[in-house]
């Protein structure tokens, strides 16, 4: 699977733990259904069931959000 520079930087932990953790996520999914690259997304929900559930889903998720969205902390 191909990756930009950018998702290489993600995979190798450049943006932090939740971010690379992410994309190891998706790049085992992307293999599993033969993906030749990512796509760009604007937006996007987690709706992960049991995976987001409970205590560590919500650390996950927060952890993601203090990378993606810095100014809504505080």
């Amino acid at each position: 699977m191909h990756l930009t520079i950018e998702e290489e930087k993600m995979l190798e932990g450049k943006y932090g733990n939740a971010v690379r953790k992410s994309m190891e996520i998706l790049v085992r999914v992307g293999k599993c259904y033969d993906a030749a690259r990512m796509i760009p997304i604007v937006s996007a929900h987690a709706g992960g069931g049991r995976f987001l559930a409970g205590k560590a889903g919500a650390m996950f998720m927060s952890l993601c959000r203090q990378y993606l969205y810095p100014a809504c902390d505080g």
